[in-house]
């Protein structure tokens, strides 16, 4: 579970077909960073195969893990994910102590509060895999936005003719760079895709720091490589005059970062496309970074399922200043684990959660209801 990259396990796999019986044993608990983990995906892959929805009769696999609906405070549970806990009924001592002392664990990390004891608690002991910040902006909710995704058509089709706005979040002119299309649907739900920019020359470099497949990802349609070794702007502006033509987008207005978007954004002014500014402050982005995940809760979003889109969202954590306003954030400056797409989504939301209207509405009023009210 702490391996960065699956690069070991994939050269030691291959050469599975120079040995005549070969085998191959992986044990872990589970870890931290859940979303971006080969270890995590590869227990994926495990699932599948114990489900029935892959096949592959090579393949043994044993998890030991509590269920989803399991309360980790519950010490009845713990046998799932400790099975030697079973031999406490037959009056094997070992097991006696083994459960004080999961039990001692559990009190201690739960009675201090402490966040790094109660997630070593929980990968350990209850073999769950958890995020690496406790400030991870969707800790607990990725399922639930994965599960909002709908196909590219089928998200074509519901957003057809209708209005929208545009979000961009620029970035360092070889890094990841991205739009967004934010529309609201007649039902209430807001709908979203985002778009992203690499430069060609340096997707290789970026593929391994990142460790993402950003080739592939752009040969699915996911995003853009430019030519050069720096993103070509011209590109993501040329994208969003063209999507009325393509997709009969109406953009209604672009919310940019005035700080680094200003002079690129020149082309959308002059075709007459209004640009409004987004300052990236705590206090002017909180409402719209709230907004953003309580729709995902209440399941009020829908989206195309772009794996770019869901990555980025796996990887932003939040600021939060003294009156509990939120902003996205990565875990440092130079983090690899970007979230530029989701970023430029928040920019979208935070104009078109009060320019765009649909025919029956649901009003967000975060400081008195948990819920949204239909008008």
């Amino acid at each position: 579970h702490e391996w960065k990259t699956s690069i070991i396990f994939d050269a030691i796999r291959s050469a599975f077909g120079k040995r005549p019986q070969e085998l191959l044993n992986t044990i872990t608990t589970a870890g931290i960073n859940a979303e971006n983990s080969p270890c995590k995906k590869e227990e994926d892959i495990c699932k599948k195969i114990l489900e029935g929805t892959i096949i592959d009769e090579r393949y043994f696999v044993n998890i030991r893990e509590l269920d989803k609906d399991d309360n980790p405070h519950d010490m009845s549970v713990l046998p799932k994910a400790n099975p030697m806990l079973h031999e406490i009924e037959n009056g094997n001592e070992y097991a006696k102590n083994l459960f004080e002392i999961i039990q001692s664990e559990h009190n201690l990390a739960y009675g201090s509060n402490d966040y790094g004891k109660i997630r070593e608690y929980l990968t350990k002991r209850c073999n769950l895999w958890q995020n690496e910040s406790e400030n991870m902006f969707l800790d607990g909710l990725m399922e639930k936005l994965k599960s909002l995704a709908v196909s590219r058509e089928e998200f074509l089709k519901l957003t057809k003719g209708r209005e929208c706005i545009a979000g961009i979040d620029l970035s360092k002119a070889t890094d990841l760079t991205a739009t967004a299309y934010l529309f609201r649907l007649e039902d209430g739900r807001y709908a979203i895709t985002a778009h992203g920019y690499i430069a060609e020359d340096k997707a290789t470099k970026h593929e391994k720091t990142d460790r993402v497949p950003y080739i592939y990802w752009a040969d699915e349609g996911w995003c853009t490589l430019t030519p050069g070794g720096v993103v070509d702007y011209t590109y993501l502006i040329n994208d969003i005059l063209d999507v009325n033509k393509k997709y009969e987008w109406k953009v209604r207005e672009v919310a940019y970062d005035p700080y680094s978007a200003e002079y690129c954004t020149q082309d959308l002014y002059k075709k007459g496309i209004t640009r409004v500014e987004v300052p990236q402050r705590v206090s002017y982005l909180s409402e719209a970074t709230k907004l953003f995940k309580h729709l995902i809760i209440e399941g009020n979003l829908v989206h195309d399922g772009s794996p770019l889109f869901i990555w980025c969202a796996s990887n932003a954590v939040i600021t939060t200043d003294h009156q509990e306003n939120i902003m996205l954030s990565k875990k440092d400056r130079n983090d690899t684990q970007r979230i530029d797409l989701l970023a430029a989504s928040i920019n979208a939301l935070s104009r078109g959660m009060s320019v765009l209207k649909p025919k029956r509405s649901i009003i967000y009023v975060p400081s008195r209801r948990k819920k949204g009210v239909s008008n």
